[in-house]
């Protein structure tokens, strides 16, 4: 049995939720209080980010079977609170909306549960951002405001209102794919996931020498390109 020691609750604690969520690897359990094992016993220790205003970076060295996990579902535009220059060779593993993350959540930043939320209606997401969206949805499926000047969209946006036939070629992918939204899903994907890679990793041993790279916001935010009229 694997053992997780966190804070939030989105998918529950103890073991049963790995079981509830089908979980292709169940034997895990997640505790909320520190002193429920010592500390030694645990096999991952996930820190979230943004709660280090109220809890700590925990300061016992880590054994050679424990993973320390960053855990974070914002951007590091939001780290206004946490110095990441501090956490170098520190963390093991990375748990977050990126691509290249260890545990990858279904989605976060640019690309929201709100964008998942309108993909469930027949609605046509209209998106303004700096995300490549084609990495989460199908071709077709939304409006990328930033493919067209803001008459060129005006005036698309106006000629789909017009005619059903093309408004309705936008849904074309509903009857292959299906949504998946909201915290409890990504809560289930991502600890799923945590849970299969402590048992099939337990001899991999890596350590993040700096996160400056992907996780400051000097090094990842960047301008938008205006709008040309």
């Amino acid at each position: 049995m694997v053992y997780m020691l966190r804070t939030r609750p989105h998918l529950g604690f103890g073991h049963q939720p790995f079981v509830q969520n089908a979980c292709e690897v169940s034997d895990c359990v997640v505790f909320a209080n520190r002193s429920s094992l010592p500390f030694e016993k645990y096999d991952a220790i996930l820190i979230h980010l943004h709660e280090l205003s109220k809890t700590y970076m925990p300061n016992i060295p880590r054994q050679k079977h424990q993973r320390f996990v960053f855990l974070t579902q914002e951007s590091p535009n939001s780290m206004d609170t946490v110095d990441v220059t501090t956490m170098g060779h520190w963390f093991n593993w990375t748990m977050s909306y990126k691509l290249n993350s260890d545990i990858h959540f279904l989605y976060g930043h640019y690309v929201t549960e709100k964008f998942f939320e309108i993909m469930r209606q027949d609605l046509i997401p209209v998106v303004y951002g700096g995300a490549n969206y084609s990495q989460f949805a199908p071709l077709h499926s939304y409006i990328n405001a930033l493919d067209y000047t803001p008459k060129e969209l005006a005036d698309y946006l106006k000629m789909l209102d017009a005619n059903d036939m093309l408004y309705n070629e936008y849904f074309w992918w509903k009857d292959h794919y299906r949504v998946e939204a909201g915290i409890e899903n990504r809560a289930r994907h991502g600890f799923c996931d945590l849970c299969k890679k402590l048992h099939q990793d337990q001899d991999e041993t890596k350590i993040y020498p700096e996160l400056v790279s992907e996780w400051h916001p000097s090094t990842q935010c960047k301008r938008m390109t205006p709008w040309e009229s």
